[in-house]
């Protein structure tokens, strides 16, 4: 950061995106009022230590407007007599509710996004006080049990869900999408983005939602007015300045309001499919090729309902952010060039490939440019560690290398696992440079003794195992990757070549869930009857690990290139 910028500059900027620039609207939405009425309850001394187990930093010194650091309550919460008082204080709370104001006072931690930044050039951390934060989650608690139990968050809301998480909602986006090329359907995605969404929340209209949800509203008022923020940095302290619009970022219950108030979003889609995690928002619709000007009509209808609810709303759509794309096969591929949306002022033409929380989706689901963007990342990222490797004990280089370059390639790889061969060796050389590296093995040293030393899957393998998880989580967990999701002895059926049951005649040959029902079905049946997910992850990570290992030839210390081939296995045997 230039040490010349004024802290006080950069806090006048945050504060006056937190402005209100026109009064509240009449929210008129037909939603149903709830008959089960939420209360906050007092909490208990063990509820507190149950929540400070979860806290992260527990021993960060910095000390905070109220006078206190995390690490003296670290040093103190499990005296009976301490955590009384701090259960008292927060049960103070909920009975009044009301929040000392010093509670509602934010540090602003500005983190530079491009080099030689100006005042809004930075992305603001919020930092809250750590009784806040004790307070927030006992109350998030609550307050995401009544909401779960009453059905209240719409079934393609992702975001902030217990059992819900980026690849739930990537699952069943793609899904749906390979659904409609198996039914010969052109699929138009929208991929709308919102300005500033959560620092844009109008508050008044947020609290008139919780109580139509049935949310007794006097301590979230409490909670959301008079909050104060400063930007501190390198011992610069800006002066206090008040927000009048926003929720907290960072906080435990800013994500679950946030959900809430964008609840009755999608009811402005009367054509289209709405998909959401959180602010992160995609539009769907399917037709036919001979019907293309019908699907326009229809998107852009929805587009015009979404920014009448956006300003309704007081939000605003980000125009140079939104695209468009159309998925279809190669023989409708002309079709894009005919298409185009109006979205306010400005006229939005299809792109050939869309960024989705972090996943590259091009309009042929070849994922090569999402392979080549993970590629690069994970090489860059071992180049850059690799130096340090030698200074390391081997547990230490195991997990460094896990978390920083395995993960890059584990990030929704139950998506674009299925891309080709060719795409997929790609990964597989990023995959045993890895092993590699944790061993300090020179290039010409087998790269299978290291994957087999540090219980490392390639691709095919590793796909097949992610896939089990999923269907093993979808059946005994009541978390939904599939919509209607049912195993081939409950469906119709077709024997192929191979001996195996697929259901073709419904899914494109590439969707997951294909791959997800060959995977359950190559398993052992004892793996299948684990009685926990974790019991079931051990084993049958076990059981691929040994089949990868046998598929290594010892002679030449280089890893059977058929079992790579066959990885993607988008054969035609599989589809007819």
């Amino acid at each position: 950061m230039n040490e010349n910028i004024n802290v006080n500059d950069i806090n006048s900027h945050f504060a006056n995106i937190c402005k209100k620039t026109q009064e509240s609207p009449e929210f008129d939405y037909n939603h149903p009022a709830s008959t089960n009425p939420f209360v906050l309850k007092q909490v208990t001394n063990q509820q507190i230590i149950k929540v400070w187990r979860q806290m992260k930093n527990k021993e960060n010194m910095k000390e905070e407007e109220t006078g206190i650091c995390n690490k003296m309550i670290y040093l103190t919460i499990y005296a009976p007599n301490i955590t009384s008082i701090i259960c008292h204080m927060i049960n103070l709370s909920i009975m009044e509710n009301n929040i000392p104001s010093i509670l509602k006072i934010t540090r602003i931690m500005p983190i530079p996004k491009i080099k030689n930044p100006s005042p809004t050039d930075y992305r603001p951390i919020s930092i809250i006080p750590i009784l806040l934060k004790i307070l927030e989650k006992l109350v998030f608690d609550q307050l995401s049990h009544y909401v779960m139990s009453n059905n209240i968050i719409h079934d393609r809301q992702f975001g902030f869900k217990k059992g819900h998480s980026t690849t739930t909602y990537m699952c069943s986006l793609m899904d749906l999408i390979y659904h409609n090329l198996a039914n010969a359907k052109v699929s138009l995605i929208a991929s709308i983005d919102l300005k500033k969404a959560f620092d844009k929340i109008d508050r008044e209209l947020l609290i008139k939602k919780l109580m139509l949800y049935g949310i007794k509203s006097d301590w979230f008022e409490s909670y959301l007015r008079d909050r104060l923020q400063f930007v501190e940095y390198s011992e610069k302290k800006s002066t206090y300045l008040e927000t009048e619009t926003g929720i907290p970022q960072g906080s435990a219950l800013s994500g679950l309001l946030f959900t809430i108030f964008l609840n009755d979003m999608p009811q402005c889609c009367v054509n289209t499919e709405m998909y959401q995690y959180a602010d992160d928002t995609n539009t769907v619709k399917a037709e036919y090729p001979h019907k293309i000007y019908e699907l326009i009509s229809q998107v852009q209808t929805d587009i015009n309902n979404i920014l009448i609810w956006l300003k309704n709303n007081n939000l605003e759509l980000n125009e140079s952010k939104t695209q468009i794309m159309l998925i279809t096969n190669k023989k409708f591929e002309f079709l894009a060039d005919s298409i185009s949306i109006t979205v306010g002022n400005q006229v939005i033409k299809c792109v050939p490939k869309i960024k989705c929380l972090g996943l590259i989706i091009d309009c042929e689901l070849s994922w090569k440019d999402h392979i080549i963007h993970v590629t690069k990342k994970a090489n860059a990222t071992m180049y850059s560690l690799y130096p340090y490797m030698y200074l390391l004990t081997h547990s230490q280089r195991a997990l460094i290398v896990n978390s920083h370059i395995l993960s890059i390639i584990m990030y929704l790889f139950v998506i674009w696992g299925n891309a080709n061969c060719k795409q997929i060796e790609s990964i597989n050389k990023v995959i045993k440079r890895s092993a590699k590296m944790i061993d300090l093995a020179r290039k010409y040293d087998s790269a299978s003794e290291c994957l087999q030393n540090n219980n490392i899957l390639l691709c095919k393998p590793l796909y097949e195992f992610n896939l089990c998880k999923i269907v093993f989580k979808q059946l005994y967990c009541d978390i939904n990757y599939f919509k209607n999701f049912q195993l081939p002895q409950d469906i119709d059926t077709l024997q192929t070549r191979n001996g195996k049951f697929l259901k073709t005649h419904k899914l494109a040959c590439a969707s997951p869930r294909i791959f997800a029902i060959q995977s359950w079905m190559d398993i052992p049946t004892e793996i299948k009857t684990s009685n926990t997910i974790k019991s079931f992850s051990k084993f049958a990570f076990n059981y691929y690990m040994s089949k990868q290992n046998s598929t290594f030839n010892v002679n030449d210390d280089v890893c059977n290139l058929s079992c790579i081939e066959s990885a993607i296995w988008c054969e035609n045997e599989y589809l007819t």
